[in-house]
């Protein structure tokens, strides 16, 4: 796909392909490029943020993945994935509060069930927060 047409589409596949088969390193590199070829469209650019943060995350890189997450805001504001991955960032530093904040932006674009759930858990965490409640609400909606 590379040799195709060596772009954002192919530089993230291949990363994701490095990643899964265990080459974190290399598929940091390629998701880089990926980055770097850029898109007209400005939210494939800040999904390739947001997966770059999660690589990064998923390998202990915490604050890189932070920085991951913002450039991706910063390039497609509101982007919900970012705010779920500042989310994530936000538990390793043990912030409860700046956590749920991000989840409930992610979760105020989209409502998927991967933000509902760990904000479910996060109210509950809080002294029982009320929102949990209207989480799990959803989460039976998500069932049917």
């Amino acid at each position: 796909m590379v040799c195709l047409g060596a772009n954002l589409f192919s530089y993230n596949r291949l990363a994701y392909y490095r990643f899964v088969t265990g080459d974190p390193d290399a598929a940091l590199g390629w998701m880089a490029q990926a980055n770097d070829a850029g898109s007209p469209s400005l939210e494939n650019v800040a999904w390739c943020y947001s997966e770059m943060g999660d690589m990064l995350f998923k390998v202990g890189r915490t604050s890189d993945a932070e920085t991951a997450y913002k450039n991706s805001l910063a390039t497609f504001p509101g982007y919900h994935r970012a705010y779920a991955g500042l989310g994530r960032t936000s538990a390793a530093r043990g912030s409860l509060n700046a956590e749920i904040k991000n989840f409930l932006k992610a979760q105020s674009v989209i409502p998927l069930p991967e933000y509902a759930g760990p904000l479910e858990t996060l109210f509950t965490l809080n002294h029982g927060a009320p929102g949990a409640a209207g989480q799990r609400a959803l989460l039976e909606r998500f069932k049917s």
